[in-house]
């Protein structure tokens, strides 16, 4: 008789496929000797700890969401090394797009068990918080705080035209922003710190070079606040070539301070978690994914 293999599934009740339906998927897709302990996420998030209890021996920890999901089961995860198992359902699913993960869920619970391949990706850590893939304070952030969630849900990434629509004239902020120790100041629409190197799909990169796995966080500073810089800026952005902007600042650290007047909210992978100043720092190969290959 094979040996009981225990997976803890963590799923967003908001997944955009229906959490249970996914649940179904995952478990319809597991070998005969797995067994299951399954918990929702939002609205009530894991108090520290609780989900390194959950997890327990088990084997991996199948994350069903969006990069959102993703980031929390890292965080719950801190100091543990259990894998992570990825069902994309979120609005971008952008850590696991980049990651070459199956969208299929049917395909992604299958890798999962198969489990042949995995990845060690660094993490980065804001005010005590996981994130994967990037970080934000400005227009981006402000966009996540006033999307509708439900919205979110059934129309994926168009929802957030909404929350765009809403702060586009949002005036620029006066940021500080300290990278190893060295400090500068400047107005900016937006300040990202970046894990991972795209938004909205894979190949829209903010600047080339940024992986998962080379031990720095990327600051990319917009520095654009006129009509005219703003649109020659989206016109970098429409083109692929925002690297060449003279309205983009592009800084590589470990560890990053990024105050504002006024304070406004930080994103981390999505989710709003609070507002500036915010610490960020990085944690080197600090998390094993679950691969194709």
């Amino acid at each position: 008789m094979e040996d009981q293999r225990t997976f803890l599934v963590l799923a967003n009740p908001m997944a955009r496929r229906g959490a249970e339906s996914l649940i179904d998927i995952v478990q319809r897709a597991a070998p005969l000797n797995a067994s299951f302990k399954i918990h929702l996420t939002e609205p009530t998030r894991l108090a520290a700890g609780a989900l390194i209890d959950l997890a327990g021996e088990c084997e991996a920890v199948i994350a069903i969401g969006g990069d959102g999901t993703v980031a929390e089961a890292a965080t719950g995860l801190d100091g543990t090394d259990v894998a992570i198992g990825i069902v994309p359902s979120g609005s971008t699913n952008i850590v696991a797009r980049n990651l070459g993960l199956p969208n299929d869920p049917d395909a992604a619970a299958r890798l999962i068990f198969d489990r042949t391949h995995t990845r060690r990706i660094d993490v980065g850590m804001c005010n005590g918080r996981r994130f994967l893939h990037m970080g934000g304070a400005g227009f981006d952030s402000r966009i996540f705080a006033t999307t509708n969630k439900r919205l979110k849900r059934h129309l994926g990434w168009v929802a957030y035209l909404q929350g765009a629509s809403q702060t586009i004239f949002e005036p620029p902020v006066h940021f500080t922003i300290i990278v190893d120790g060295i400090e500068m100041s400047c107005e900016s629409p937006l300040v990202l710190v970046a894990n991972g190197g795209s938004i909205i799909h894979p190949s829209i990169s903010v600047h080339p070079g940024i992986r998962y796995d080379d031990g720095y966080l990327d600051v990319i500073i917009f520095t654009a606040t006129s009509p005219v810089e703003i649109a020659s800026t989206l016109g970098r952005f429409a083109t692929r070539t925002l690297e060449k902007s003279p309205f983009t600042i592009h800084l590589r650290g470990q560890v990053i301070e990024i105050s504002s007047d006024p304070p406004i909210p930080i994103q981390l992978d999505g989710d709003v978690v609070g507002d500036t100043p915010a610490h960020f720092s990085l944690l080197p190969n600090a998390l094993e994914i679950i691969v194709a290959h």
